[in-house]
């Protein structure tokens, strides 16, 4: 639901609901709080079952639920749906079946004419719609037979709808708004298994949800068809549990409710809207809707800027294990995991936390689906409880996935093997597997991690790593020396710099600093130790001669001289 100036855009019904899939064609019932809708499925066009939802009777569940037409079952519904409609105490409209849930019928487009008499197209064997007068009684009247007219109205005389004005400022020039969290303590899925004590929850993580541009789109990580999102950073949540920060608007947005460790002990599975100006107050997470707000606050809640991740200084993508976790590993880890078949102790490693991306040409398009060593290794070993499409719970309890399922974190406070992460390195770590430890941070096949080496270049690299640092140094993995995706993060330029330039001080005889002669040299040489980038993305397309992400109505604009000409330009360098 919204208002009519975009603001206070919130979750109506079914959050936390298995069946109906999905729900469209809602109107508004006049003279009363419930709307009528279609429960429709997921893989379907936008016909199903005629149902009332009374969000007064819940949020969630069947309860607020009305079914109009019970011979059509939900589709793609749950079990326990399907059983409940069963005993819906409404008659059958199809009386030559034997049971109400085997006819073919199908309905869509419900208009009220008031709070029991309802509009709405209806195909008795499937096909053939027919404009239908419904009600709640079970009632069931042919208006017009002819299957020429879906998703009728009536035109009548009305009362104008009253007006709701807008809330937001004039001239508004700034593009953010402010998202205020009263108590993030209230919460309905608190239990006594998992409970959140009162002064846990230090900070808000707030996540950009980038939305998927393209048809075509490739593996994001270990889960299948994950939503990707970029931690935008983190506002410090009071001891009374209030926080306010300010947010970019008009872009979807997800909190994480984070501990002393910046660990997400909950996690919001829909999301937020801001706009430009607006001030958004929430009770708490994942509160109940019809539950009043708290007592006034006494103090002025401070509305804070959002503090950034570390590792995420970038705004073309979203997380990027490569980018943001592989210097972390390439850090505290590669001394004991990775380098090939050797360690730098000369052992043979259990787990391959090394960069490798090297891609076989042979695979085609298959190649889009491989992932790092380094990725693979932690993902598969760390035991961290993934969120995978469709098999996630319904409803979220504390501490349920993510970083708090994961051995990592618990194994890195530790101080595993004596290593001890800085603040910075560590929050890399948990930030990435509280975004459900996605790898990639695009949809499109265009990505900088997987870059081809450069048989030249690396050559080039190799000599002078060899002459400044030892031929030991210089014989280890490309993907040990130079990152592709996060350049002066590469361990042959950070490592040789001294913590007081900011940089690692694990390699002996280094650069003084940045302006070093010897960096700036390494750094060009870095440069070319991977191919340029042979595609480019453009507009959310593959911006390819042969397109794989199934825009090409992109490339086609740009032909017609439509788009500009430094774009046109771009295309110019397509091999």
């Amino acid at each position: 639901t919204t208002n009519p100036d975009g603001t206070r855009t919130a979750h109506y019904y079914g959050n936390y609901s298995p069946s109906p899939c999905m729900i469209a064609d809602s109107q508004p019932i006049p003279g009363t709080n419930k709307v009528v809708s279609t429960a429709m499925a997921h893989h379907g066009y936008t016909h199903g079952s005629i149902i009332i939802v009374d969000v007064s009777k819940g949020e969630d569940g069947l309860d607020p639920l009305t079914v109009l037409t019970p011979e059509i079952a939900f589709p793609e519904a749950s079990y326990d749906a399907m059983s409940w409609m069963l005993k819906a105490p409404v008659p059958v409209f199809d009386s030559s079946s034997t049971s109400g849930l085997k006819t073919r019928a199908t309905a869509m487009a419900p208009y009220p004419i008031n709070d029991t008499l309802f509009l709405c197209s209806y195909a008795a064997s499937g096909r053939g719609y027919k404009t239908y007068l419904i009600d709640t009684m079970g009632g069931r009247e042919l208006i017009y037979g002819s299957d020429e007219v879906s998703a009728a109205i009536p035109v009548r005389p009305r009362k104008v709808p009253r007006v709701i004005p807008s809330v937001l400022p004039e001239n508004q020039k700034e593009q953010t708004g402010t998202l205020v969290v009263q108590d993030v303590y209230i919460n309905r899925h608190v239990n006594e298994k998992r409970p959140i004590a009162k002064g846990s929850i230090k900070s808000m993580r707030v996540n950009l949800i980038l939305t998927q541009p393209a048809r075509g789109h490739w593996p994001r990580g270990e889960v299948s068809n994950e939503v990707i999102k970029r931690p935008l950073g983190t506002a410090p949540v009071n001891a009374d549990g209030s926080v306010a920060f300010s947010a970019p608007s008009g872009v979807p947005l997800q909190l994480q409710a984070l501990d002393k460790n910046g660990m997400a002990v909950m996690t919001m599975r829909s999301f937020v809207y801001l706009q430009p100006g607006e001030t958004q107050t929430c009770v708490g997470c994942h509160e109940n809707r019809a539950s009043s707000p708290p007592n006034i606050i006494k103090t002025r809640i401070k509305v804070n800027p959002l503090k950034p991740t570390p590792g995420v200084d970038y705004d073309d993508m979203a997380f990027s294990f490569t980018r943001t976790v592989q210097p972390v590993l390439d850090r505290y880890c590669i001394g004991c995991h990775g380098l090939g078949g050797r360690n730098e102790k000369g052992k043979t490693p259990s787990k391959s936390l090394v960069f490798s991306m090297a891609l076989d040409e042979t695979l085609g398009s298959k190649q889009f689906a491989v992932r790092p060593d380094s990725y693979q290794a932690l993902v598969r070993s760390i035991g961290t409880r993934l969120a995978h499409r469709n098999g996630e719970t319904f409803i979220s309890v504390a501490r349920d996935y993510f970083s708090h399922t994961s051995k990592l974190p618990k194994m890195l406070l530790a101080g595993h093997n004596g290593v001890k992460l800085d603040p910075d390195s560590f929050e890399r770590i948990v930030t990435w597997l509280d975004l459900n430890s996605q790898c990639y941070g695009t949809y499109l096949p265009n990505r900088i991690e997987q870059r081809k080496p450069s048989t030249s270049g690396q050559a080039a690299l190799r000599a002078y790593v060899k002459e400044l640092f030892g031929a030991k140094l210089a014989a280890q993995p490309l993907g040990a020396l130079v990152n592709p995706a996060n350049l002066t993060e590469s361990r042959i330029l950070i490592g040789p710099l001294p913590k007081t330039q900011s940089g690692w001080g694990s390699i002996e005889n280094g650069y003084k600093s940045t302006s070093d002669k010897r960096y700036a040299k390494m750094l060009k040489l870095a440069e070319k130790a991977y191919e340029p980038m042979e595609f480019i993305n453009i507009d959310g397309t593959c911006g390819r001669p042969k397109c794989l992400c199934g825009n090409c109505w992109i490339r086609e604009m740009v032909d017609a001289g439509v788009y500009k000409k430094q774009l046109k330009a771009n295309l110019a360098t397509d091999k």
